[in-house]
């Protein structure tokens, strides 16, 4: 069964978003499904947002439950992080060149991706890797990378993959 948020437009026109089911009790037991939830919610009031169908129940409830849940799924997610990155300088050294951070930087985004689902692209979860990233002192290493990955012709990896055959 779906949820239905109604709205009506300019010019009577009637808009109608048809949400997944949320189930508003989580497990609390379960600290992944329970990060999983929180993102839910996330994309939930941010579709709501673009839609511009914030007054409801649904959209309260949503604001409500986010409100209530974001210190322990911040420390939680944190702490994850933290024993990721951790494994990862214990297994590669800390990173000291653009390059290695990348692969650091990909290291985190797939094995913490692998955990939650963060937003469906991983947009919420590279934010947050770049701001732990920038807070563990690796924020000089972070603007070489940006202005490299500025300064490139979006095209050289295709070219390059082209001219070798």
């Amino acid at each position: 069964m779906r949820e239905k948020v109604s709205s009506v437009g300019h010019g009577l026109a009637a808009t109608e978003l048809v949400l997944e089911p949320v189930d508003w009790n989580v497990d609390h037991s379960n600290m992944d499904a329970f990060v999983d939830y929180y993102y839910t919610l996330l994309d939930l009031k941010a579709e709501l947002l673009r839609q511009d169908l914030t007054g409801n129940e649904i959209y309260d409830a949503v604001i409500e439950k986010t409100g209530l849940l974001k210190d322990s799924v911040d420390t939680y997610v944190q702490s994850i992080y933290d024993e990721t990155s951790a494994t990862y300088v214990l297994q590669n050294g800390i990173p000291t060149t653009v390059e290695e951070l990348e692969k650091f930087r990909t290291y985190l985004n797939q094995t913490i991706g692998d955990m939650f689902n963060f937003d469906d692209g991983s947009d919420s979860l590279s934010d947050l890797i770049n701001g732990w990233l920038s807070d563990s002192g690796f924020s000089d290493l972070l603007a070489q990378a940006a202005e490299t990955a500025a300064s490139e012709d979006p095209f050289t990896p295709y070219t390059a993959k082209l001219s070798k055959n």
